[in-house]
């Protein structure tokens, strides 16, 4: 990049690291079919507890929110998905927004997503199929690593 990009405040295209951080496992269920794994501060009424995990920071260098980072689980098999939620959105972000994530050594990317959603300053990104597949991989407790990269 030349001195006057640089100056003018440009940015190098590609990903960049938004947040790295330590995210402590926690577990929820709802009801007997469904358990999940991972972190959420966001308020999912039907699992106990409501809110699971933590993260030692939660800010990306944008400012939004990552909310979540979780596996979910049907007890029956039928369906897995690994699921990351980030708020703080004036208007939807679009797909792209996110580049990838990476969490137990996992890395999902935006464009292997099978649902994203905007909603109310929200976005979700889901990675879904009947197989563990798309999970993320977490045991029911300790600690590991999230990084967040933008496009």
């Amino acid at each position: 990049m030349s001195f006057a990009a640089r100056s003018l405040g440009y940015l190098a295209s590609g990903p960049f690291t938004a947040l790295s951080t330590t995210l402590t496992i926690g577990t929820a269920n709802g009801g007997t079919l469904i358990n999940t794994r991972g972190f959420s501060s966001v308020v999912l009424p039907s699992f106990t507890p409501t809110t699971f995990g933590s993260l030692t920071s939660a800010t990306l260098t944008d400012g939004k929110i990552c909310g979540s980072c979780y596996d979910f689980r049907d007890v029956n098999g039928s369906s897995f998905a690994a699921v990351v939620r980030i708020s703080g959105f004036a208007s939807d972000p679009g797909t792209t927004y996110l580049y990838d994530v990476t969490s137990n050594s996992v890395t999902k990317t935006q464009a292997t997503a099978t649902l994203y959603s905007y909603s109310a300053g929200t976005a979700l990104w889901e990675w879904e199929d009947t197989t563990i597949a798309p999970l993320f991989g977490f045991p029911t407790s300790g600690s590991t690593s999230l990084v967040i990269r933008l496009s």
